[in-house]
C-alpha cells in the first residue's frame, strides 16, 4: 500500500493547507460548500471503487485521494489561490518562526492520542479483549461530545485569533467559556440521565453492560474540552509550548493512572477513572497557564456547583440507589436552571448581532 499511503498524505495534506488558508480569510461559505463536495465526492467514489470495481480497502482509501484532490483543485480554482503562489515570497525568518510554533504540536498531537488509546490498549493486556469490547463501545457514546465541540472548537479558533488583541478580548473569552461550559454540563448531564436509555437505543445488545462506564467517560469529556478551549488562547498568543507541556503531563498521568488501577479491583472503571484524572490534570494546568497569558475571569462557584451535580448523578446510577431515577431528574432540572439563563442571554445577544 506505499504508492496509495503516499498519494494520501500528499492530497490530504495539500487540501488542508488550502483549506485553512480560505478558512483564515474569513471564507466560511467557500469552506462549507468544499466540505459537502468533498463529501458527495467521497460517497460517490466509495460506491464506485467498492461495489462496481470491488478494489477493497484500496478503493476506499482511493476514494478519499481523489475526492481531497478534487476538492483541492475546486478551491485553487474558484479562490485563485494560484494568485497567492510565489516561491520569491519565501523568507526564511518566516520559517523559522512558522517551525518554532509548529513543531511542538507534533509530539503534543502523539500525547493526546497516548491518551486516548492506553487505556483499551492495557485493558485488554491487563483484563480480556470482551471488557476491552464493552470499554470500547461504551467509549463510541461520550465521543459524540467531542465530535460535536470539536466543530465549535474548530470555528472558535478563528475568533480567538481574532479577538486576541482587541480591548474586550478577556471579556470574550469568558463570555464564550461561560457559555460553552455551560452546553458541555447540560448536555453531559443529559447523556448520565439517560445512559441506560441511550446503551439500549445506540448499542447492540451484546454491549449493554457497558453501560456503567459511560458516566465517567462522559464526565472526561468536559475536561477534554475544556483542555481543547483553552489550547485556543495557546493559538491565538502562539505559545505552542505550553501545548506541548500540558499534554506531556496528561499522557504521563494517563499511562501511570492505568497501570495501577486497571489491575486493581476496579478494572476497566479504573480506565475510565484515570482518563477523567488525566484530562483534569491538563484542564488545571492549561487554566493557570492561560489566564496568565489572558486574564479572563471564570465563575468557578458555578463551575464547582456543576460538577458536584454531576458528581451525585454519576454515583447514584453507578451504585443503582432505590431512588436513582428522580435524583437524575432533580439534578438535570438543577443544572438547566444554573445554566439555562445565562445560555439564553448568550444566545439572545448572538442573534441581536
Amino acid at each position: 500500500y506505499e504508492w496509495i499511503i503516499i498519494a494520501y498524505i500528499l492530497c490530504s495534506s495539500v487540501h488542508s493547507i488550502c483549506h485553512e488558508y480560505v478558512r483564515a480569510h474569513g471564507k466560511f461559505g467557500l469552506c462549507a460548500i468544499q466540505g459537502i463536495l468533498n463529501t458527495l465526492i467521497m460517497i460517490g467514489c466509495n460506491v464506485l471503487f467498492l461495489l462496481v470495481f470491488k478494489l477493497g480497502v484500496t478503493g476506499y482509501v482511493l476514494s478519499t485521494v481523489v475526492a481531497d484532490f478534487i476538492t483541492t483543485i475546486f478551491l485553487v480554482v474558484v479562490d485563485k489561490l494560484y494568485r497567492s503562489f510565489d516561491f520569491r515570497s519565501v523568507r526564511s525568518s518566516t520559517i523559522k518562526s512558522m517551525l518554532k510554533y509548529s513543531l511542538p504540536m507534533i509530539p503534543s498531537t502523539i500525547c493526546w492520542w497516548v491518551t486516548n488509546v492506553s487505556d483499551r490498549f492495557m485493558i485488554s493486556i491487563f483484563l480480556n479483549e470482551s471488557v476491552t469490547g464493552l470499554y470500547a463501545a461504551a467509549n463510541k457514546i461520550p465521543s459524540l461530545m467531542m465530535v460535536l465541540a470539536g466543530i465549535f472548537i474548530n470555528s472558535w479558533k478563528n475568533s480567538a485569533v481574532m479577538e486576541n488583541e482587541s480591548k474586550d478580548g478577556a471579556e470574550f473569552f469568558s463570555n464564550v467559556f461561560d457559555a460553552f461550559s455551560g452546553v458541555l454540563v447540560i448536555v453531559s448531564s443529559g447523556i448520565i440521565a439517560f445512559t441506560k436509555v441511550i446503551t439500549f437505543i445506540m448499542l447492540d445488545k451484546s454491549y449493554h453492560e457497558g453501560w456503567m462506564f459511560i458516566p465517567m467517560l462522559t464526565f472526561s469529556m468536559i475536561f477534554f474540552n475544556y483542555d481543547s478551549f483553552f489550547g485556543s488562547i495557546y493559538v491565538a498568543k502562539k505559545k505552542s509550548n505550553l501545548s506541548f507541556y500540558t499534554s506531556v503531563a496528561g499522557a504521563v498521568t494517563n499511562v501511570l493512572l492505568n497501570l495501577w488501577l486497571i489491575r486493581t479491583p476496579l478494572g476497566a472503571m479504573g480506565a475510565a477513572i484515570a482518563t477523567v484524572a488525566s484530562y483534569f490534570i491538563v484542564f488545571v494546568l492549561r487554566l493557570i497557564t492561560a489566564r496568565k497569558i489572558m486574564p479572563f475571569d471564570i465563575n468557578f462557584a458555578k463551575l464547582i456547583g456543576n460538577f458536584a451535580i454531576l458528581g451525585v448523578q454519576m454515583a447514584s446510577i453507578m451504585s443503582a440507589h432505590t431512588l436513582w431515577i428522580p435524583v437524575q431528574a432533580v439534578c438535570l432540572v438543577a443544572v438547566m436552571v444554573i445554566n439555562g439563563s445565562k445560555l439564553l442571554k448568550f444566545a439572545s445577544r448572538l442573534i441581536r448581532k
